[in-house]
């Protein structure tokens, strides 16, 4: 190649010297990696804003899932807290927390809270297992007939019917 096609190639005229023909070339490849840095830099403004987009995308496809979780989860902990409520029934410990209370406090600390609390509950029957459950019909019982008689009141009305 020679410096007239050089020169057309760069838009100078055919007279141009060689001081004006290296100036160009050095100001075409000035611009050439200026272009590139340019286009370097919008390729990463592109994926900048790709990426801020699919993690944009991915949060709200996510969002219903982690509402799910969060639900089953909570329901979890209060199928929880009622099977420890049942148990410290069976137990025979009250456990003296309103519902409100019982949902916003942790499992561990419901745990602790029934360690803690006494059995306060019969479990088993406190009647002695001799006694009659009723008495003979037509017949008043010796205890009734005592108390009526010091009450001035005749026995009788204790019978069945009356």
């Amino acid at each position: 190649m020679d410096l007239k096609e050089i020169a057309q190639a760069l838009g100078l005229g055919e007279d141009a010297s060689e001081e004006e023909i290296l100036t160009a070339c050095k100001a075409a490849a000035k611009a050439v990696a200026q272009l590139a840095e340019e286009r370097a830099q919008n390729e990463e403004d592109n994926k900048a804003a790709l990426s801020a987009a699919v993690k944009t995308a991915v949060a709200e496809a996510v969002k219903p899932i982690e509402e799910k979780v969060a639900a089953l989860s909570a329901a979890a902990v209060a199928h929880e807290k009622a099977d420890l409520i049942a148990e410290a029934a069976r137990e025979g410990k009250v456990i003296a927390l309103g519902a409100d209370a019982i949902g916003k406090i942790t499992v561990d600390d419901l745990k602790a809270t029934i360690a803690k609390t006494p059995a306060t509950v019969p479990l088993n029957a406190k009647t002695p297992a001799n006694m009659k459950e009723n008495p003979p019909a037509g017949e008043v019982p010796e205890e009734f007939r005592k108390i009526a008689l010091n009450c001035g009141v005749d026995p009788e009305i204790f019978k069945a019917g009356k």
